[in-house]
């Protein structure tokens, strides 16, 4: 882990770009509509980093504990804490394919772009279904491997300096095999890393308002991202 110990200083400045803080609108939004959580109760950041979801998730109302391996990572996270001392948020060393939870513990489960840095996503599915408790759900955020964006990061990764050089990318196919049930999916980043490039001077709103329009129409393979979300009955 120690390639996200070195980025865990510089890892938040992507949001200050227009195209990073549109793709993480994106993101977050779509997992927090795939979850449909309730105020109040708890929530595991699986892979947290630097706290980015976990403070967005803190922030409608949930009391979060986060996750990561890498201490680095975990010390910018609780940084942000001092900042935001109204929060229920809280961060941890751990290791997502062996969770130091009892069973049953979680309302709620949560993953972004974690699942791309594992050697063995089942076994961490498995351990998210273990700790989330009994009408639960489980939301996992990953990169669609045959998508532009998928490509887009598979090409970064043949730098071995690119952090993506650590990572896997899955289709939907693939995931629907991390468990013995199917997941329900959602999908977004419709627009793809070209066209924003060419739209450094459009409001995010208005990609908001394209990405809404096209999630109707595009084939869900053209979309940059998904959610997968497992029910514990």
């Amino acid at each position: 882990m120690s390639a996200f110990d070195k980025v865990a200083s510089n890892y938040d400045i992507w949001l200050e770009h227009a195209i990073g803080g549109f793709v993480y609108t994106v993101e977050k939004e779509l997992l927090w509509h795939a979850l449909q959580p309730t105020e109040g109760q708890t929530c595991l950041d699986l892979g947290c980093g630097t706290g980015i979801i976990s403070m967005y998730f803190a922030e409608k109302g949930l009391q979060v504990t986060g996750i990561d391996i890498s201490q680095a990572m975990i010390d910018v996270a609780n940084s942000k804490i001092l900042q935001y001392p109204h929060l229920s948020v809280k961060y941890q060393i751990a290791d997502i394919s062996l969770l130091p939870f009892d069973n049953d513990t979680f309302d709620y489960v949560i993953g972004n772009t974690v699942i791309e840095f594992v050697q063995n996503p089942k076994k961490v599915i498995t351990e998210a279904m273990r700790v989330v408790k009994k009408g639960g759900r489980i939301s996992i955020g990953c990169i669609q491997k045959e998508s532009p964006w998928g490509l887009l990061y598979l090409d970064q990764g043949q730098n071995p300096d690119s952090i993506f050089s650590k990572a896997k990318f899955y289709t939907k196919t693939d995931i629907d095999f991390f468990y013995h049930k199917t997941p329900k999916y959602s999908y977004g980043l419709m627009l793809h890393p070209n066209e924003l490039i060419n739209m450094k001077d459009t409001d995010i709103h208005d990609l908001k308002e394209i990405e809404l329009a096209r999630s109707g129409k595009y084939p869900d393979s053209n979309a940059g991202f998904l959610v997968a979300t497992w029910f514990k009955e």
